[in-house]
């Protein structure tokens, strides 16, 4: 479907959600003006708020506010840690055991792991992902054993573990071998064709969408949800109205309301132009 279908089940939109990555970004790390100016306007005129839902971590994404004129709620590592107006909705830290506990496996598969705290992360090599993380972010983590950063004498607490790998195939077979058991704990999502996940089990970035529904006191049919990846496939599902974007897998397209314009060709502002504004 596209963002020019009618659709008569529509409720009032009064929270935005969106993904980062492939959604309100485009591949240079920036959001579009029109995309800005249609957020600014639904947040600030129509009195809409809008959330970033994001894998990222809560220090990962000061780069990604900062290009709004408004402060934006924010969902870290799928839905772990979710603040709105200046307080924690929610605050949910892995134990450091479980994460340990999958690190031999990602090492097995030759893949660089990557673990992150709430506003920080930690890498054991400086390689091409260490570079590649100073960019997403815009400052540099730090290096040292995982195992003894995931250690009760580091003091840190952490959120997530990544594996990160160029081969796809890598990661799918990593996968596999993870889900035939010994990890009761944890869950594997691709939130990249390089970057595999693990979370605690059950967590998906449709949380978000039920706790600041909660928050807020509104249904979830009031809310409008963005993504382009699987890992964004529960978050639109759950929304009343899921849009997802032209450069979208096709399991996610499959269970959007909306198709709208890609990333690149600012597909937020464009479907909240056509979906909200003329509503």
């Amino acid at each position: 479907m596209g963002v020019f279908c009618y659709y008569p089940a529509m409720a009032e939109i009064r929270l935005i959600c969106s993904d980062v990555d492939g959604t309100l970004i485009n591949s240079k790390g920036r959001i579009s003006d029109i995309d800005r100016k249609a957020l600014t306007y639904a947040a600030c005129e129509l009195g809409i708020p809008f959330a970033i839902v994001s894998g990222r971590f809560r220090g990962g994404l000061g780069c990604i506010t900062s290009q709004l004129d408004f402060k934006a709620a924010i969902s870290c590592f799928n839905g772990l840690y979710i603040e709105m107006d200046g307080k924690v909705v929610h605050d949910e830290v892995t134990s450091s055991s479980i994460l340990l506990g999958v690190l031999p496996l990602i090492r097995s598969f030759g893949c660089t792991p990557l673990i992150f705290t709430l506003d920080s992360w930690v890498m054991e090599d400086r390689n091409i992902w260490y570079e590649n993380q100073i960019r997403a972010c815009g400052f540099e983590g730090r290096l040292m054993n995982l195992e003894e950063a995931l250690s009760p004498d580091s003091g840190m607490k952490f959120y997530k573990i990544l594996a990160k790998n160029t081969d796809h195939r890598i990661l799918e077979n990593l996968k596999s071998e993870f889900l035939k058991g010994g990890y009761p704990d944890l869950q594997a999502v691709f939130s990249s064709p390089c970057i595999l996940e693990f979370l605690p089990k059950g967590t998906t970035k449709a949380d978000t969408v039920d706790l600041l529904a909660s928050y807020m006191h509104i249904g979830t049919e009031n809310v409008m949800a963005f993504g382009d990846y699987d890992n964004d496939i529960g978050m639109l599902e759950h929304a009343g109205v899921g849009v997802c974007m032209a450069n979208g897998t096709e399991a996610t397209k499959a269970v959007a309301d909306f198709v709208t314009l890609s990333n690149e060709e600012s597909g937020i502002g464009h479907a909240l132009e056509q979906l909200v504004f003329r509503a």
